[in-house]
């Protein structure tokens, strides 16, 4: 078994003119129906999600939702499940529910491609907050958003306190509902 990367990413013999994952993402998205969701954990130490930030944004596609927070339900573990798991995987995972929980940050960006992060997670999302990655997936393959859009930073700007305190209370009702995180206590 050999392997051969493709791209300049993480490759230091990349011959000069290699593409890299940015060109790859400006060629993919146009091309594919539905959305193209980079993520990173947001407390990884091999790949910043700051530097992933940046290659999205030399992309150069226009932003058609600012960022905003992404949450997923925090449902009860099974007790099997429990205890059986590895003590590495999910160290979140519990016998109680708890809810819609943050789960990151997400930016849309034309031609479907998004960038989310996973908060708290390090390089193995699944491993580290395997509920949001959950969520995160259904989301791929559902093609849904993960959050309510949000009005210009303009429009925001231009609200006083009370009127942007009623807002962000329903925005908030809202990113955490059923519609984006699921029905409460449903197993998906």
């Amino acid at each position: 078994w050999s392997y051969s990367s493709s791209y300049a990413a993480c490759n230091d013999r990349a011959p000069p003119g290699t593409d890299s994952m940015v060109d790859f993402y400006r060629r993919l998205a146009p091309a594919l129906p539905g959305r193209i969701v980079v993520f990173n954990g947001d407390t990884d130490p091999c790949v910043s999600y700051e530097g992933t930030r940046d290659a999205l944004l030399r992309v150069g596609f226009k932003e058609v939702q600012p960022t905003r927070p992404w949450f997923y339900n925090m449902t009860a573990a099974p007790p099997e499940l429990l205890a059986r798991k590895d003590v590495l995987f999910g160290g979140l995972l519990a016998s109680a529910g708890a809810g819609a929980q943050f789960g990151g940050q997400v930016t849309d960006y034309e031609h479907g491609l998004s960038f989310a992060t996973v908060h708290g997670s390090g390089h193995m999302v699944p491993t580290f907050r395997p509920r949001a990655a959950l969520t995160l997936l259904r989301h791929v393959v559902e093609n849904s958003t993960f959050a309510p859009p949000v009005p210009s930073d303009a429009a925001l700007a231009a609200m006083g306190g009370p009127e942007f305190d009623g807002f962000l209370d329903k925005w908030v009702a809202a990113a955490a509902g059923p519609d984006y995180v699921g029905k409460r206590g449903r197993r998906r």
